[in-house]
């Protein structure tokens, strides 16, 4: 075994993987530009279907307008409003008492995979599994196994940035099909 981790995963630790993804991942940042032209495009349908049944009048002149005041508000607020799902759907999650990840989990890395072991499972994951490894701005490392899926490894597992560097270069170097 070449490295062993005692994590303890909180909820700020998840909802920070989860806005991870959702606005630094490719998937995510190709998802929220989809969603914002899909919002777009309602918005300009509307104004043109306000053209051709209202023409140039009084009411298209007092439509459109409102209709792009109404499209810069959803722009500007989107990113707030996904967070805010976020915590909301941890909530419910939460409350169901089915949380996604184990609040407690030891973390075996060997030289041809890792093993999370929690209190009702063991999983073992070939580094050949591996899509991507992400940092989260001195908060966690993110072992991505596919575009919704990870491990969390906060930074608080580690002794030394020494073995934070060692470590990120060994499983940098095991995952062979990193994508991105």
């Amino acid at each position: 075994m070449n490295y062993k981790f005692d994590i303890t995963t909180t909820d700020d630790d998840y909802f920070e993987f989860n806005k991870f993804v959702n606005f630094k991942t490719s998937y995510g940042r190709k998802q929220l530009g989809l969603m914002r032209i899909l919002i777009a495009v309602i918005f300009v349908a509307f104004a043109v279907l306000s053209l051709i049944y209202n023409g140039f009048s009084l009411n298209f002149y007092i439509t459109a307008p409102l209709l792009l005041i109404l499209l810069l508000i959803y722009e500007l607020t989107l990113p707030k409003m996904l967070t805010r799902g976020i915590k909301k759907h941890i909530k419910v999650i939460k409350k169901s008492g089915k949380m996604p990840y184990s609040p407690y989990s030891v973390m075996e890395f060997y030289e041809d995979r890792f093993v999370e072991i929690t209190d009702i499972s063991r999983s073992e994951t070939l580094y050949s599994s591996i899509e991507k490894i992400s940092e989260n701005e001195n908060k966690a490392i993110y072992i991505h196994t596919d575009v919704l899926r990870g491990y969390i490894i906060p930074l608080s597992v580690f002794e030394s940035k020494v073995q934070y560097n060692e470590f990120l270069d060994f499983i940098s170097a095991k995952a062979t099909n990193i994508k991105e």
